[in-house]
Order: C-alpha cells, then structure tokens, then sequence
C-alpha cells in the first residue's frame, strides 16, 4: 500500500473526519468511456458454414495444423503470413479477436482485427521472448446445428518474464479453397498466464496455519484486503498459495436487509417461507430468468463437463466479449424457444418474466452487476402455486405504520420490510470514503470507472492495474469471476512484489498492411504484368471497358507446395484468393475496383 500512502501524503486537502468529504456525493467522469455493448462491442456471429462436412472433421489435425502455423508465422516475425492464418483478411469474413490476460500483455486486452493482432503478437512475441507453441488438444464445439468450430488449446512459455502460459483457438473453415477442399482460420484467440515458472501456486500453504492477528495498532503486511466478503476470501487464498503475506480486514457486521425480484430476492423469499411467514414480494420491473439447466450447456459452465479444468476456464472466463456474449446469448435463445411455455404458469400468477428468448446473460452481467434470476425451482414454484404473494408493476412511495404505500395508492400490509434492490452504485470510486478515509478524494479521482466496459469489451476498471495509482486493485463480480480474477489479481500482486511483471502493454498498434513480397503498387496496368518463376505464375491482363484478367498457375514439379494467390486493395481487404495445389490452373475476370492493387503469393510444402 506505499504508493496510496504517499498519495495521501501529498494530498493539499485539509484534514477532514470520515464522511466531511463523501466520494459518494461526488460526480467522477468516465473512465475509460463506456462503450455500449451490443452497437461498439459484439460482433455478428458467422451464419455457418455448408461447405464443411464436420462429420470428417479431424480436429485434432486441424489444430495441430493451426498452432503450428501461428507459431511458424510468430518465428519467422512474417506479418503477412501470421494476419492471413486469422480471419478478416478476405471482404466479407468474419472479424476476428485476440483477448490476452497477463500472458503477454501483463495486463487485460482485447484486440480486433487480423493485422491489429498480427502488429501486436509480433511485437510482444519478441519483448516476451516466447517459445514454440505447443499443441494440446482439440475438438468440435457447437453453439447451433449450425455454428460450429474447432476449439484448439495449446501451451507455451516465455523468458521475459519466465512464466508458464495457456491458450485457445477458435478455429472455423475459410471457404476459399479449390476442389472441395477448405483451410481453416483463427476466429478467436485466447492467451492467459498459468504460473511464473519461479512462483507457482502451492496449495500444500493453503493447509498451514495462519499468522495470528496481534492487538498492536501497527501492522505490517504486503497485502491489505479490504472487504471479507466472497471475492476477499477468495484472493487471501490465491495471495496465500504464492507465498504472499495479507490481512483482511471488514468494517461491518454482516446483516440481512423483500423489494426486488432478482438473485437475492429470491433467497431471502424461500427463507421467510420455509420461516412460517406470509410473505409478498414486490416485482418493480419484468425480471431476466435464466434456469439454472442453460447453464450445462458447453458454452457456459458446462464446458467443464467437456475440456479439462483449466482450458474450460480460459473458454468460460478468457476469451474476447465480442464473441463470447453473442454465442451465450445464442445458446440461451436456442434453450428458450425450446421450451416456449416454460413459465406460463407463473406469469399467469402474475410474475413478469423476461426469458432468454430477448434475455443477454452476458450484457446484463457486465453493465448491470446482475439484476437477473437464477431460476434453481422453488422460488418460481412459490409464486407458481400461490404459496407467496406478488405485486407485480408497482413502485413502493412511502412508509405506513403497518406496511408500504404503493405508486398508484394501493398498500401492502407488513411487519417487516426487506429490501433486495441491488447497488446504489456500480462505480467502486463512489465508495472509497467508506474504505480509506481522509485522503479517498485524491485517489478516486485517479482512478478508473468501474462496470461497464470500454471500446475493446474489456470491463472498466477492475481486477487490473490502474494507470494512474499504483499498488491498488477492485475486484468484484460474482463467484465465478472470484474464482478466475482471484488468480489474475494475485499473479499480478505476486509479480510487483517479485519485480518481474512488465509494465502492462497498453496501446494498440495502428490497423496497417505492411509490405507484401511480390507487391506492385502501381497504378491499374496499361499493359500486361506478369510474375513468373519456376513454381508459379501470375499474369494480369488488362481488358477493354475497364476489367482485368488473372491467368494463374501452380507449376511446382519438386516441392510439392500448396501456393495462394492474392490480389488486395492497398488496405489490406482481399478482392481475390486461389489456394492451390500443384497442377491448378485457372482464369477469372473482374471490374477494376481502384487505381492500385497489392499482387501477392505465399506457399509452403504441404
């Protein structure tokens, strides 16, 4: 905590008792700036794929295929090569995403686009130094009958700093090859730190004792964690596992506080039923449903029914939301219009239920913190039966002697009122007066907005460094998320106190094509150009009324070399592909679509 310390030490503030200056009272811009989700983040989703036979699929073929192709282009520091192996490079293809957690990065980013993450996989592939990368397994996964891919996880490690790192690929068919034949390209990579190699985690410390607590006012610790909650305990046992001293520490004694209608709500009605009491819950709003059963399903929790344990934690917790949250939402969608009528029953009670049919899990989570209903049965089979009350619409105005008055007029009788209306706030910057006291002011104005998230998907402001305090992490979210950012957050702790963890890698590399081999950038030919070798051959041929004519061919005899062909606009977009095999041949003609053009062949032996 020395950099919160000496912030607070430099601050020109007078002194002032807790509460004199509340940050809960002060406006904070935001930062980052919020991006909404579903027009700046998500992307749309590949309609399918009729040309691939996936019963033949051999998926560990293709992924082995595909790591070793990354890590060739990644050897070779060929950004060509590298941004033609991820989807994007042809019009019309799907974007494609790179989310990197700590592996890389040292930090949480999500980069968009085949030669934004080509540029940035070059240039820390060299400041990481990492290895080959290895393959580990693979296999077909499925959001619909129609959308499937091949999920490839792979390993590798790397010397600055020396940490064992994991990985994904999300791999679906290109489309562009002759004769039946298909590549296949990177729609989604997933990159994540396993271990530094000199510090892994140590559940054998997990089982020792630990340090009493002394009654001395001076405590000397390298961690503080304020807040017993889930999400501490869970990042004190992470913190532990690594070797690293903590104390936790909590303000308040836990106390239960029925308005509202989502998670908690319904725990606190099947605990005041099965106590004996009438009880009515008040709904102000229709309430997102999800059953817990959609959870099974390999695109959600089910994936570690499916993938071993720590894969199916970079599948459920580590891939780019752009991606990730469109298929969630199909899954739930697929689920829903399954079972149309599912509650019918306690609609007609009077319950407003909004289903997966509109629902987004995701959405929901990362701009509201929740807000939704977990349904496991008994709640919704509560209000189903009769057995508790609902005043559903209706807005509590003001307290009576013996219950609510309602917008409207209508009352509510009771003897006591429970309150489940979710967070006054989502951004941690208004609460910090309550947690440090004199001082909160300076820092919270430094800090990043919390929830929601930024133009790459990433959520703001937690479970990361912030760029302008130091020493200082927000970690909320639900147990899932405690389960995987407890881990970031303490590798991140471990890795500052070690002094091995680099600056986090913030920009973004511009989204440009360098040089190709075999390029002409002249102006539209008057004459015929030709690239010719022993292997290949190209010939343009400009044609009356403004059309050109490609003559290719593959000639190689010795090498057995499988040869594209390409022809781009100057910004990278492809106006033409021939992947081929020794012995093809072909012509096509097109309309001149500007006055220049890049020209290009790749191949390697097959």
């Amino acid at each position: 905590m020395a950099a919160i310390e000496r912030d607070m030490a430099s601050s020109q503030l007078p002194a002032h008792r807790l509460g004199d200056l509340n940050t809960a009272d002060m406006t904070f811009p935001e930062c980052p700036p919020r991006a909404d989700v579903k027009e700046q983040v998500y992307a749309p989703l590949p309609k399918g794929f009729p040309h691939c036979d996936w019963t033949n699929v051999q998926a560990s073929m293709v992924g082995l295929n595909a790591v070793r192709e990354v890590s060739e282009a990644l050897q070779k520091r060929s950004h060509q090569g590298l941004a033609r192996l991820f989807s994007g490079d042809v019009i019309g293809e799907t974007t494609s995403y790179w989310r990197d957690t700590l592996a890389l990065t040292a930090h949480l980013r999500t980069f968009k686009g085949n030669r934004t993450i080509a540029s940035a996989l070059l240039e820390l592939h060299e400041l990481r130094q990492v290895s080959t990368l290895q393959f580990a397994h693979a296999q077909v996964l499925a959001a619909s009958d129609d959308l499937k891919w091949v999920n490839c996880s792979f390993n590798f490690t790397t010397s600055s700093p020396k940490a064992r790192c994991k990985g994904t690929l999300m791999l679906i068919p290109d489309g562009t090859g002759l004769n039946g034949h298909h590549g296949w390209k990177v729609w989604s990579m997933t990159t994540w730190l396993a271990d530094f190699e000199d510090h892994p985690e140590d559940e054998a410390i997990l089982r020792q004792p630990s340090e009493p607590m002394s009654d001395s006012s001076s405590l000397s610790t390298e961690v503080l964690i304020v807040g017993g909650g889930n999400s501490g305990v869970l990042l004190a046992a992470r913190l532990k596992a690594l070797g690293v001293s903590f104390i936790v520490v909590d303000r308040n004694k836990k106390s239960v506080v029925i308005v509202g209608s989502a998670n908690t709500a319904f725990d606190v009605l099947g605990d005041c039923y099965e106590s004996g009491l009438t009880t009515t819950m008040i709904q102000r709003s229709p309430t997102y449903v999800v059953p817990m059963t959609y959870f099974a399903h390999p695109m959600s929790l089910g994936a570690y029914d499916v993938i071993p344990v720590e894969d199916a934690d970079g599948v459920v917790n580590g891939g780019p939301l752009a991606i990730g949250g469109p298929l969630l939402a199909l899954c739930h969608r697929l689920q829903a219009l399954a079972e149309p009528h599912r509650y019918d029953n306690v609609r007609r009670a009077g319950f407003r239920v909004k289903d997966s049919q509109t629902g987004d899990l995701a959405l929901t989570l990362v701009e509201r913190c929740g807000g939704h209903f977990v349904d496991m049965g008994k709640g919704i089979e509560l209000i189903s039966t009769g057995q508790v009350g609902i005043r559903s619409g209706s807005v509590p105005a003001a307290y009576l002697p013996d219950g609510l008055l309602l917008e409207g007029g209508s009352k509510v009788e009771a003897d006591a009122i429970i309150w489940c209306t979710g967070f006054g706030s989502l951004d941690a910057r208004k609460g910090l007066s309550g947690v440090l006291g004199e001082g909160a002011t300076e820092i919270a104005n430094k800090l990043e907005s919390t929830w929601g998230v930024d133009a790459e998907g990433e959520t703001r402001g937690l479970w990361k460094r912030q760029p302008n305090v130091e020493n200082l992490w927000v970690f909320a979210g639900g147990t899932a998320q405690h389960r995987w950012f407890s881990k970031v957050i303490a590798q991140q702790i471990k890795g500052v106190l070690e002094g091995i963890i680099p600056e986090p890698y913030r920009r973004t590399p511009e989204d440009v094509l360098p040089p190709y081999p075999w390029e002409n950038t002249d102006p539209w030919p008057k004459t015929q150009q030709r690239m010719v070798s022993q292997d290949k051959s190209l010939i343009m041929t400009p044609l009356p009324g403004g059309v050109i004519q490609l003559d290719w061919a593959n000639t190689d005899k010795v090498w057995n070399q499988h040869i594209v062909f390409t022809l781009a606009t100057p910004e990278g977009k492809t106006i033409w592909m021939a992947n081929t095999d020794p012995g093809d041949v072909g012509t096509v003609s097109f309309p001149m679509v500007g006055d220049k053009y890049h020209l290009s062949t790749s191949q390697w032996t097959k």
